[in-house]
């Protein structure tokens, strides 16, 4: 089966690009798109945000480090203040994610909005007097947690506090800088 992105191109017809915003705030998910009015793509709505959203950071970091998104948001919605208001709770630690959608010279979605960048939210900053209201909400790469132990680290005091009794980690202390030769006479 042919991509719609595919055919509409082989067809002649111009295809477009848009960005694709989602913030999975703890009361509810907004989602925002670059274009005007709402937009349906992968089953979802996106509220239009025009040139009010931008967003800087997603480019991929040099070496090793994981680069801080920064999104901000010229206008706001009630829901918006209200996740900068309750901050703490409402944004940190919430997931977020980049999108780009192909869209048909009408503004209709083609096949499935394709993910760019994923994050975690870390805090939103509301700016704002009676003519200009912006947030601004910083967010941290998934890779930010790379180093980071999942589950805690190989040691017999971990394994005790998960399954009491076992004592396959008791010796991992003598094992550090040991050279061991397997199936050698």
């Amino acid at each position: 089966m042919m991509p719609e992105t595919v055919r509409e191109l082989a067809a002649g017809r111009a295809v477009k690009v848009t960005r694709l915003f989602r913030f999975e705030f703890l009361s509810s998910t907004q989602r925002f798109w670059d274009g005007l009015n709402y937009l349906t793509a992968g089953g979802q709505q996106w509220q239009g945000a025009g040139k009010l959203i931008s967003v800087t950071g997603l480019e991929w970091a040099e070496g090793l480090g994981a680069s801080q998104a920064t999104f901000t948001l010229s206008g706001s919605t009630s829901d918006l203040v209200n996740a900068a208001i309750n901050s703490e709770t409402e944004v940190n630690g919430r997931p977020c994610a980049v999108f780009l959608q192909f869209l048909s010279d009408r503004s209709v979605a083609l096949d499935s909005p394709v993910g760019v960048w994923a994050g975690c939210m870390d805090r939103i900053v509301f700016k704002g007097d009676v003519n200009r209201q912006s947030l601004s909400m910083t967010a941290e790469t998934l890779f930010v947690d790379r180093v980071r132990s999942p589950n805690g680290l190989l040691t017999d005091t971990d394994q005790q506090a998960r399954w009491p009794g076992d004592r396959g980690l008791q010796k991992m202390p003598e094992l550090i800088q040991k050279s061991v030769d397997w199936l050698r006479g």
